[in-house]
């Protein structure tokens, strides 16, 4: 964090030491292949009845919940669906040595854009 006032030697010194702390950050891989995309998460102690898969508004969403433990997950995938649909009929979820895997299959949309001619008045 920046501030706009004059810091002591003691104010930079915890700053520098905060901001060099690792912050927890979910290991997921996320990879495009030519029919659909395939995701996976690192979500270790969670088993099948723990976990929540959902697409809806274009995001991929993912809670765990087991006793005292929670995590929950939100994924942006609009890009993916701005041009094709999302078959969710054919969309496999597995978990195995705590990684979720997502298979999700696309339908390409072949619409073409539209032409419109113009007339001269």
């Amino acid at each position: 964090m920046k501030r706009f006032y004059p810091t002591t030697v003691f104010d930079s010194f915890f700053d520098d030491f905060f901001s060099v702390v690792p912050k927890k950050k979910s290991n997921y891989t996320f990879e495009r292949k030519e029919d659909g995309f395939k995701f996976e998460l690192e979500i270790p102690g969670f088993g099948k009845d723990d976990v929540k898969v959902n697409i809806e508004d274009n995001y991929l969403k993912i809670d765990c919940k087991k006793e005292n433990k929670e995590r929950n997950f939100a994924y942006d995938i609009s890009y993916l669906t701005e041009e094709n649909e999302i078959d969710l009929s054919k969309t496999v979820a597995e978990i195995e040595n705590g990684i979720l895997s997502l298979d999700i299959p696309i339908i390409k949309n072949k619409k073409k854009p539209k032409q419109i001619e113009v007339k001269v008045k």
